[in-house]
């Protein structure tokens, strides 16, 4: 998985698995590493993610 900010366009955290590993394991766990990752003063205000989040 990649985090990154899109507005310009800086990755922030990114997350290999393994090929067998469920879509939707750790995610929230990601997001909150991509939250503490940013730079001061930004926070996230929407995401966007596919159906394998869910």
């Amino acid at each position: 998985m990649v985090g990154h900010l899109a507005e310009i366009e800086q990755v922030v955290e990114v997350d290999f698995r393994e090929g067998s590993a469920t879509p939707n394991k750790e995610n929230l766990e990601f997001i909150k590493k991509c939250e503490a990752a940013l730079p001061a003063g930004v926070s996230i205000r929407h995401l966007r993610a596919d159906a394998a989040t869910y």
